[in-house]
């Protein structure tokens, strides 16, 4: 009798699957193909055993099976018969209803089931495993102000890269912060400030442009669409509007669909421009074409100048592309201002030149910023670019495109040994990068400074100026020429990279030779109208050569000329201020004034004359 009753409860414990109603009903007749599971639900890796548990099969939002449970008598344990419908592959996610509260259960399940027709998985000895996880709560900021003050948090704990976080306060970022999503609440607001980093490895919920705010310095790093943001660019204002050779600024938008009327300026006078290298002036101004762009373009670079306004806002969706960018470069063989290229970082976070962007058809692998503050253009060969921030560069040939790269670029750009060259003065500079590569290449084309009065540096190569270019790597010497603008004193500096065994600077004018393995800078004087053509970068230990127009240089208080006669020091007002006669050796010259003077030598062959500075 014993044995009749626990045969007939084990029946209607297994039957009680055909006597509940389902709560998800799928209509069969609705696909072509269906699909065979048996599976076996798991909570938190603990089998379940609840014939309470409904089991859902969805693809996307659409339902495509369901079952309950019945308990198998051959291994007795509960186990879900699926039959799953579609007219295609798909991907099948799963969700649970619980009979006995009658509500679809909150656990999450993050596996996916490739749909196969006519297809099986798992069997009764061996069943496919649903396993579901509950939910961790989310961590909520409640307070007002910084994101690592744990009072400003619900239960005074911070969050770590696994939770989940809601906003529910005004939370500011200062430093680094990885967390695995984000919600902003209605009516709420956080702000990633200047050194702040916020990445986030799932999904961010916002679709208000003043919640989430990224200021200049600050980097989000995130992969899901439609998250409103606005990015705040600082401004740097020129010195003098009706004469602004400084406050330019190169910009790029952040954003997808930041419009350009919202990021000029609301407060004084403003200017804003595209570069076209193909139209007849290149700059093409927004003020005065109809036809400029309703929305910056991802990745493409504008020049501005705001009077007195010293922030402005991208305001539109963040980019989501984040693993991958390519952008296009234009080149024209027929006219070179095209092969010009102003582009942007078109992301919310650092890249970085020689890691995260490949390139090799652009000019020696270079870049273009704009100083601000100066006027004046800055040549690169490495770098980070930051949010916001616009750079040109130069296209060597056709069919030339930019690679972003989230993580280090598939195919890193080499940094081969470069000389820096930099000249400064009264807080403006210029600079020219001279490259040893393998071979003499064409390299970055120089461009006019904004700052007509920033003394230039820079090499030639068939008369054409460079502020970037390489040489063989059997080079000797090097012409850098140096044109001064207005007279003054000057600094070059030299930053160094890579291993050479002698390295030299020769001041054809003084004859100084500087080692530049132990000194790095070399100050001098000169004019206007100095010869440009100043200055030797010499590879090798030979010993200076002087030619015909330089036969004279200066070491400390010692004047040496390396000619015989009669020496005279002339002033530029054409006075004789020291006169040597049947020259031998040097000459003392530590009593004259800091200034510049003309050296003639007299003999019965010739008159030669010279310029030498005495500083």
């Amino acid at each position: 009798m014993k044995k009749l009753f626990i045969t007939i409860s084990m029946f209607l414990i297994a039957n009680f699957a055909y006597s509940t109603d389902l709560y998800w009903q799928v209509n069969p007749y609705a696909f072509e193909f269906n699909m065979n599971v048996t599976a076996t639900v798991y909570i938190d890796d603990v089998e379940q055993q609840n014939e309470m548990l409904e089991l859902g099969v969805f693809c996307g939002d659409e339902l495509r099976g369901s079952a309950l449970p019945r308990l198998s008598p051959l291994v007795n344990k509960y186990i879900y018969d699926l039959t799953i419908y579609s007219d295609q592959a798909c991907d099948l996610s799963f969700k649970l209803y619980d009979h006995s509260t009658n509500t679809v259960s909150d656990l999450v399940n993050d596996q996916i089931l490739v749909f196969v027709a006519n297809g099986t998985a798992g069997n009764a000895f061996n069943p496919y495993v649903v396993n579901f996880t509950t939910p961790i709560p989310a961590v909520t900021f409640t307070g007002n102000g910084s994101w690592e003050e744990t009072s400003n948090w619900q239960g005074a704990t911070l969050p770590t890269e696994t939770d989940d976080v809601v906003i529910d306060g005004d939370a500011l970022i200062s430093n680094e912060v990885v967390i695995k999503s984000l919600v902003i609440n209605a009516g709420k607001s956080l702000t990633i400030q200047n050194g702040g980093i916020l990445t986030v490895t799932e999904t961010i919920t916002n679709t208000d442009y003043d919640a989430l705010i990224i200021e200049d310095g600050g980097q989000i790093i995130q992969t899901n669409e439609n998250v409103a943001a606005t990015f705040k660019k600082n401004i740097v204002n020129p010195t003098s509007w009706s004469n602004p050779v400084s406050g330019w600024q190169f910009i790029s938008s952040p954003m997808l669909d930041a419009a350009t009327e919202g990021f000029v300026s609301a407060e004084g006078d403003y200017d804003l421009y595209k570069f076209d290298g193909a139209a007849e002036l290149q700059w093409v101004n927004y003020k005065k074409h109809d036809d400029f762009e309703e929305t910056f373009t991802p990745g493409v670079g504008y020049i501005a100048s705001y009077e007195s306004q010293t922030t402005a806002s991208f305001q539109g969706t963040l980019n989501n592309e984040t693993e991958y960018f390519d952008f296009g470069i234009d080149y024209n063989s027929s006219n070179d201002w095209v092969n010009f290229n102003l582009l942007g970082n078109p992301f919310c976070f650092d890249i970085v030149w020689e890691d995260n962007i490949h390139c090799k058809k652009i000019a020696e692998d270079g870049f273009i910023t704009l100083n601000s503050t100066t006027g004046g253009y800055v040549y690169n060969v490495e770098g980070v670019i930051k949010p916001g921030e616009g750079f040109m560069v130069y296209a060597e040939t056709k069919r030339v495109s930019l690679e972003y790269y989230k993580e280090l670029s598939k195919s890193r750009n080499e940094i081969t040994d470069y000389i820096n060259v930099i000249a400064s003065n009264n807080n403006t500079f210029d600079n020219v990068i001279i490259r040893l590569g393998e071979k003499e290449v064409a390299g970055l084309p120089k461009l006019d400074n904004i700052n007509p009065n920033i003394a230039e540096i820079y090499v030639k190569n068939d008369e054409r100026r460079y502020g970037i270019f390489s040489y063989s790597p059997d080079v000797t010497e090097i012409l850098l020429h140096f044109d001064a603008k207005e007279m003054g004193n000057y600094t070059l500096t030299f930053d160094i990279n890579g291993n050479y065994e002698n390295l030299y600077l020769i001041d054809k004018m003084t004859g100084e030779r500087v080692n530049l393995l132990l000194e790095n800078e070399y100050t001098f004087t000169a004019m206007s109208n100095d010869n440009p053509e100043r200055f030797i970068i010499k590879m090798d230990n030979s010993q200076q050569t002087t030619d015909n127009s330089h036969f004279a240089y200066i070491s400390g208080e010692e004047l040496f000329v390396n000619a015989e006669g009669t020496i005279q020091i002339i002033d530029l007002m054409g006075r004789v201020v020291m006169t040597e006669e049947n020259h031998s050796g040097s000459i003392n010259i530590g009593e004259l004034k800091n200034a510049a003077y003309i050296v003639r030598c007299v003999n019965e062959k010739e008159v030669r004359t010279q310029k030498i500075v005495v500083l």
